[in-house]
């Protein structure tokens, strides 16, 4: 009888450490996504943990949404830069501030884009094409110090993290 009991113990401990629900499921595969993406864009970083804080589902009218606010962000910064504001004296200055007025414009055409995505009528705002997963991510950078940092990830539904960037 013990025999048996110890089995049917076994068998239930074995269902409830092997079975996961779905939400672990994505949240590993989700996990896994970041790490590669981290590692293979952050020279020297070595991820050991990620802790996921949330995570949203979007739409491409989610995602034109999302998009728009990153690059809004970028543009205050490259409006923050004082070399846009002031007499370049230098070449390199000059090339810098050509440059940055160039991305500017970028930007600003990228803007305009997810606008017209966003005023679009036919646009799909039904079909899950993203998750937005707000993370934590620690690990080393390459001098072995360690490092704590939150980030957010837009990744599609086959895994790949998407950059919002603008196109040239």
């Amino acid at each position: 009888m013990n025999k048996k009991i110890a089995i049917a113990f076994i068998l239930i401990a074995f269902v409830f450490t092997g079975c996961k629900s779905k939400e672990e499921k994505l949240e590993e595969k989700l996990k896994a996504s970041i790490t590669s993406y981290v590692e293979a864009n952050i020279e020297g970083f070595k991820v050991d943990s990620i802790k996921i804080l949330n995570i949203d589902t979007l739409t491409d009218l989610g995602f034109a949404f999302m998009s728009k606010l990153v690059l809004q962000n970028i543009q205050q910064e490259i409006k923050a830069n004082e070399l846009l504001y002031r007499e370049a004296e230098t070449p390199d200055e000059r090339v810098d501030k050509f440059e940055l007025q160039d991305q500017s414009q970028r930007i600003d055409n990228e803007i305009f884009r997810c606008d017209n995505i966003m005023l679009d009528p036919n646009i799909d705002t039904l079909t899950l094409r993203y998750y937005f997963v707000s993370s934590r991510v620690f690990g080393k950078d390459w001098r072995g110090n360690f490092q704590k940092q939150e980030m957010g990830f837009p990744i599609s539904t086959d895994f790949k993290v998407t950059e919002v960037n603008v196109q040239e």
